[in-house]
């Protein structure tokens, strides 16, 4: 609303937009620049497939959200034409972009071989937590099976940009997660 506002036509594509949908947005609008926002860091992976995308059309890429360092390093090493640090700054970001850009470079590091390589493997590495799950891995172990994807995302994502703070915010998270999660069943189990 707020580029609409001063004056941008704004195509909306959505949350978890594909390769192919951008891909076919970028050949119908034409676009001065695709703006892709990134809350978790585990998206980070998906973000440069996007990068790769709309750059090898030459469309210029401006990321912003919190899945991004305040200092610009992650959208730097993802690619990135530029970052907004938050909705306000996203015109004037726009009004400095070039009108075209190079497609990025291919990350061919053994690092981004690594993180890709690990995003096609989540699904085994779930199927692993679960098996410890259903053993009797406690509530702990429950209470964050549903956020492995993430958290492998987000050591894909640290592998990628090089970024090992990745980590530590990650694990940061999880502990809250893990809290939040646990400790009502286990007020309630020691309440019977």
């Amino acid at each position: 609303a707020r580029l609409e506002s001063e004056g941008h036509a704004v195509a909306y594509l959505g949350a978890d937009v594909s390769t192919l949908a951008l891909q076919r947005a970028i050949a119908d609008h034409e676009p001065r620049a695709t703006l892709v926002s990134a809350s978790l860091s585990s998206s980070l992976v998906f973000v440069r497939r996007h990068v790769e995308t709309a750059t090898a059309s030459g469309v210029p890429v401006v990321v912003g959200g919190a899945a991004f360092d305040p200092a610009g390093l992650r959208a730097r090493r993802i690619g990135a034409t530029a970052q907004a640090l938050d909705p306000a700054e996203v015109g004037s970001v726009l009004d400095a972009l070039p009108r075209r850009v190079p497609a990025v470079t291919p990350l061919r590091t053994d690092a981004a071989r690594e993180a890709f390589a690990l995003l096609a493997a989540i699904g085994a590495h779930t199927d692993v937590v679960t098996r410890r799950v259903a053993r009797g891995g406690g509530a702990g172990t429950a209470a964050v099976l549903d956020q492995v994807p993430h958290v492998l995302g987000a050591l894909a994502a640290a592998l990628l940009t090089d970024d090992a703070s990745i980590i530590g915010e990650t694990r940061a998270w999880l502990d809250a997660v893990g809290d939040a999660r646990v400790s009502p069943m286990m007020l309630a189990s020691s309440v019977r």
